[in-house]
C-alpha cells in the first residue's frame, strides 16, 4: 500500500483564496492523502467552504476551533495526523499538481532521507510570478552539507515533506508566535534530519496577499526575535555540530536585517519606538554573531552595521517618502 501523506491546512478568513487552494490539494496526482483542514475560528465564509469540500471529498477532515493562531492550528493537525509523512500548507497558496507525488518518490528511492525540499514560486496579487530557484539540481545531501545552504532559502511551508516519526519522536511543535513560527519549527526539525533530498522543481506557489500577517509592519514582527530565543533554549538540550551553530547565527543576522525593514516601514510611533529599542538591544553584539556565522553572511553583517548607525535617518527618509 502507498504511504499516507497528511496535509495540514490552517484556515482563517481566506474565503477569496480557499477554493483555489483546496482544489490544488484534492487534485494532486498522488491520491493517498489525509487532508486535515483546521478552521481557526474564521468569521467569514471560510468555514462553510471547508465543510462543503469535506462533503465532496472523503479524504478531507474539517475541525472547527476557537481562534488561537496558525501555530495552534498546525499543532492540532500534528496531534491528529495519521500519515507517514506531513506536509504543512497555507490556505491562501497552492500546490503544483504533481508536488506530493514527486516528493514521495524521493523518499521511496532513498530510504535514508528524512526531508524532501524543492523550489517554489512567488505569485503576486497582479498575477505576476517570480521563480525562487535556489536549488539548481536534484541532490542527496547529508545534514552537514545542507546546513551550508539553508540560510539562502526562505522557509516557506509547502515545498517540504517531513517524516512524521521525527516530529513525534522529538515532540516538535510550532511555538505560539504570529511570525517566524515556521522558521523555528523548520530549524528544529533539520537538527534531527540525517539526510535531505533537494529538488530542482517548483512544487509550490507562495501567494503574496495584501494585509497578510507576513506583510504587516507592526510589533508582531518582534516575534521573529522571540523565535530565536525559543530556538536557542531548545538547542541547549542537544549536542550541536559547529555547522548547525553557524547556520543559526547566519539566519539570525538575516532576520535582524528583515526586522530593520519592518521598523523603517512602521507608521505607528509607539510600535516603532518599541521595535527600535529591541532592535538596538539585539544587535549590540553583531561582531560576535558575525564571528560565529563566518564569512558567508559578511554582506548582511556590513549592511546591519550601517543600518544600525543610520537608523534615525532611514526613518526620516521613509516618513518623507510616505508624505509625498
Amino acid at each position: 500500500m502507498k504511504d499516507l501523506v497528511s496535509i495540514i491546512i490552517p484556515v482563517y478568513n481566506v474565503e477569496g483564496y480557499l477554493q483555489r487552494s483546496l482544489e490544488s490539494v484534492i487534485n494532486q496526482t498522488y491520491e493517498n492523502l489525509e487532508i486535515l483542514v483546521i478552521d481557526d475560528g474564521s468569521t467569514d465564509q471560510s468555514n462553510e467552504i471547508c465543510d462543503e469540500y469535506a462533503k465532496k471529498d472523503s479524504r478531507i477532515r474539517v475541525l472547527h476551533k476557537k481562534n488561537g493562531g496558525v501555530s495552534s492550528a498546525r499543532n492540532l493537525g500534528i496531534e491528529l495526523a495519521k500519515g507517514d509523512y506531513i506536509l504543512f500548507f497555507d490556505s491562501d497558496d497552492f500546490l503544483e499538481k504533481d508536488s506530493v507525488e514527486y516528493m514521495i518518490q524521493m523518499f521511496n528511492h532513498n530510504n535514508d532521507v528524512d526531508l524532501v525540499i524543492g523550489n517554489y514560486a512567488i505569485k503576486f496579487d497582479d498575477g505576476q510570478e517570480k521563480k525562487i530557484d535556489k536549488i539548481k539540481k536534484d541532490k542527496f545531501m547529508t545534514n552537514e552539507e545542507f546546513y551550508e545552504i539553508v540560510h539562502e532559502m526562505l522557509p516557506v511551508m509547502a515545498n517540504k515533506l517531513y517524516r512524521k516519526s521525527i516530529i513525534k519522536e522529538h515532540n516538535l511543535r510550532f511555538p505560539s508566535l504570529k511570525v517566524a513560527e515556521d522558521l523555528n519549527f523548520y530549524l528544529k526539525y533539520i537538527l534531527f534530519a540525517t539526510n535531505i533530498f533537494v529538488i530542482n522543481k517548483v512544487l509550490y506557489k507562495y501567494c503574496i496577499v495584501k494585509n497578510s500577517s507576513s506583510r504587516t509592519f507592526d510589533t508582531r514582527c518582534l516575534d521573529t526575535f522571540y523565535s530565536f530565543d525559543d530556538l536557542k533554549n531548545f538547542m541547549k538540550n542537544y549536542e550541536l555540530s559547529e555547522n548547525f551553530i553557524k547556520l543559526v547565527a547566519r539566519i539570525e543576522l538575516i532576520y535582524y536585517n528583515f526586522g530593520f525593514s519592518t521598523i523603517v516601514r512602521c507608521r505607528n510611533k509607539i510600535d516603532r519606538k518599541m521595535m527600535i529599542k529591541e532592535f538596538y538591544r539585539r544587535t549590540e553584539n553583531l561582531k560576535q554573531l558575525k564571528k560565529i556565522a563566518g564569512d558567508k553572511c559578511l554582506d548582511v553583517y556590513i549592511k546591519l552595521k550601517i543600518k544600525r548607525i543610520f537608523l534615525p535617518l532611514f526613518i526620516v527618509y521613509r516618513k518623507i517618502r510616505n508624505y509625498f
